[in-house]
C-alpha cells in the first residue's frame, strides 16, 4: 500500500509542477504580448515622427536627414508618375472635386456633376537664339576650341583678336 501512497503523492506533485509551469507559460505569453503591442506602437510612433518631419522639412531637411527625403521624394514621384500612367493607359482622369475616375472626353463627372477642368496648354516660352560664332585656323581652317593658343589639328600659332 505504501507504494500506491507514494505514486500519488508524486502524481499529485507532478500535476501541480506541470500546473505552475502551465501558469508561468501563461503568464510569459501574455507579457510578450503586452511587449508586442508596446513596439507596435513604438513603430508606429517612428512612423508618424518621420512622416511629420518630411512633410515640414522636405525641402530643407538637417544634413543627416538630407539623403533620405531626397530618397523618399524620389520614391512619391516614381509612385505619382506610374498613377498618371495607369490613368492614361485607362483613358481616365481623377475628378478634382471627388477623386471619381471619370474618362478623359467628358466635361462633367459622373459621380458628383462637377465640370471638369480643362487643362491649359502648357505655355511656351520662346528663348533668345544667340550666335556663337566659331573660330577658325587661318592656315587650315579647323574649328578651334575657345582660348586655344594653337590650332589642334595642324599646329598653327593662333592669331587672337
Amino acid at each position: 500500500m505504501a507504494f500506491f501512497d507514494k505514486l500519488g503523492e508524486k502524481i499529485s506533485s507532478t500535476s501541480k509542477d506541470v500546473a505552475k509551469k502551465t501558469k508561468d507559460l501563461t503568464e510569459i505569453a501574455k507579457i510578450n504580448m503586452q511587449i508586442n503591442s508596446e513596439e507596435d506602437k513604438i513603430k508606429s510612433k517612428y512612423l508618424e515622427i518621420g512622416k511629420l518631419y518630411y512633410q515640414l522639412f522636405q525641402n530643407t531637411p538637417a544634413e543627416s536627414f538630407a539623403e533620405l527625403c531626397n530618397e523618399l521624394t524620389a520614391s512619391i514621384n516614381h509612385i505619382e508618375s506610374s498613377k498618371r500612367q495607369i490613368l492614361s493607359i485607362k483613358g481616365v482622369e481623377i475628378c478634382a472635386n471627388c477623386g471619381a475616375e471619370i474618362p478623359l472626353d467628358t466635361s462633367f463627372c459622373g459621380s458628383c456633376g462637377a465640370k471638369v477642368q480643362e487643362e491649359e496648354p502648357p505655355q511656351v516660352v520662346l528663348l533668345e537664339v544667340v550666335e556663337i560664332s566659331e573660330k577658325h585656323c587661318s592656315h587650315c581652317e579647323s574649328v578651334l576650341a575657345p582660348d586655344v593658343a594653337f590650332c589642334g589639328s595642324c599646329g598653327e600659332k593662333v592669331e587672337q583678336e
